[in-house]
């Protein structure tokens, strides 16, 4: 019987799938005809084929190729071929820990009617730039003590699980998301309302996906692009980000988005690598995620307009 199933979609990380498959078919405490695992590459662009050699002992899989429609997608057609009780949905660079599924298992057998988001590590081996250690401990996966209950915005899909029950409860993932951004939070904030989102260190996963630059700043427009879309769907959230208000600020975040602004802002990266992580490099990349999140976000309000 399949207990649980791991759902990942997967988008241009060819390499790192495959690290993240074999972290997989190696698993404690569960046996192999217990979980199935479904990979959905997002994209025709993607191999046909799984792009790895699948070892003949390893049966309960599936990997499939759709037209490129996002992440939300992907994962709603994975878990619809899936045959779990317990849906763990994954990311294509979230390594798992040999003890993952047991600990996600055990998590709900305690809590039949959560949400279960596990940990996500930096890999040890990295030396970690100091963008790396803002988004660990400040603006990404920060996390409270073990069993606190998580708001929504920290219900992250590079290590969650739930009841499958639950998850058709709520018709699965918004799929007018068509970009790795607020899909998750919005299923969160959806989920939040009926049940309770847990934190479980103990059900951990390795990130390996170290930021540079340039790579941050695109994330941070593409956040601020795909926030239009999370306040068309629920208006109400405006009060907790923050993101329409009064216009003395939001003449600020106009000021900070300029381009002059934006240019000094990358001047001053390389020094800001160079300094051990203290207050003045924390609040400079507060700075930057600020200046290019603001910037997505007008770009999505004046397409809005024209």
């Amino acid at each position: 019987m399949i207990r649980i199933s791991v759902v990942i979609p997967s988008r241009k990380r060819t390499a790192l799938l495959e690290r993240v498959w074999f972290s997989l078919i190696k698993q404690d405490g569960i046996s192999a005809g217990e979980y199935d695992i479904i990979i959905i590459a997002d994209g025709l662009d993607e191999p046909e084929l799984l792009p790895f050699r699948a070892p003949q002992s390893v049966s309960n899989w599936k990997y499939e190729r759709i037209p490129h429609a996002g992440p939300a997608r992907a994962r709603n057609i994975g878990a619809f071929q899936s045959r779990g009780q317990i849906l763990l949905f994954l990311g294509d660079d979230t390594i798992a820990a040999p003890n993952l599924l047991a600990e996600h298992l055990k998590f709900h057998a305690q809590n039949p009617a959560a949400l279960c988001v596990g940990r996500i590590d930096m890999p040890d081996q990295y030396d970690l730039s100091n963008l790396d250690i803002f988004l660990q401990h400040g603006a990404q996966f920060s996390f409270p003590d073990r069993g606190k209950q998580l708001d929504f915005w920290q219900c992250y899909s590079a290590n969650l699980s739930l009841p499958r029950s639950l998850f058709q409860s709520l018709s699965g993932f918004n799929e007018r998301f068509s970009e790795p951004a607020w899909e998750d939070i919005e299923f969160g904030y959806r989920a939040s309302r009926q049940y309770g989102i847990y934190y479980c260190p103990d059900a951990c996963v390795i990130h390996d996906h170290p930021s540079d630059y340039n790579h941050f700043v695109e994330r941070q427009k593409i956040l601020g692009k795909s926030v239009c879309l999370l306040l068309e769907l629920h208006p109400e959230l405006d009060s907790y980000f923050k993101i329409r208000e009064y216009p003395m600020r939001r003449w600020l975040k106009g000021i900070l988005s300029m381009g002059a602004v934006v240019w000094l802002g990358q001047r001053l990266y390389p020094m800001m690598t160079k300094l051990a992580y203290c207050g003045l490099v924390n609040y400079y990349f507060r700075l930057i995620r600020y200046q290019f999140f603001y910037r997505g976000y007008r770009s999505c309000q004046e397409k809005k307009e024209r």
